[in-house]
């Protein structure tokens, strides 16, 4: 969940883990305040406390930048093999929810709260994709999304 979050922000890791970093590193204080700024505050801080204990830490107690960077990377949506695992997750989610594309379009448009228009941006895209429970990663998203727009900040 953290890791489509940090995605969502369209920052880089490294310029999340500025916000928090005190030195070189990364606190636990340092760390809730990169999940509160990236969420406005909506993750709890139990869940926060949860991913910080398990991350790897130095003998300071502290996270570095490298432990950061490749616990909380994103797929990066460049191949074919990607769109493929892409394509069939969502193919699987029309199958078991038994929707035609267009039944599906319509049901990620109410889910965004698109009822009259039947368009949506790349944020309603991402929250309808997550209220009707397809199984993407947020990068997973953006590839879907500027698969079916002209460009990324499209509308579908």
């Amino acid at each position: 969940m953290l890791r489509d979050l940090f995605y969502s922000t369209r920052q880089n890791l490294y310029e999340l883990f500025k916000i928090g970093m005190t030195g070189a590193s990364l606190d636990l204080e340092g760390f809730l305040k990169i999940v509160g700024d990236s969420s406005e505050n909506m993750v709890p801080e139990s869940d926060s406390n949860l991913a910080w204990s398990v991350l790897p830490k130095n003998r300071h107690g502290k996270v570095t930048f490298e432990v950061f960077e490749q616990t909380f990377k994103s797929e990066i949506p460049t191949n074919s093999e990607f769109e493929t695992k892409v394509i069939r997750t969502v193919r699987e989610w029309l199958f078991q929810s038994k929707l035609s594309s267009e039944m599906a379009f319509d049901s990620l448009c109410r889910a965004a709260g698109r009822f009259v228009e039947r368009s949506l941006t790349r944020a309603q895209f991402h929250k309808a994709i997550q209220t009707c429970e397809v199984g993407l990663t947020a990068a997973q998203v953006d590839t879907l999304f500027a698969n079916l727009t002209d460009e990324a900040g499209g509308v579908l």
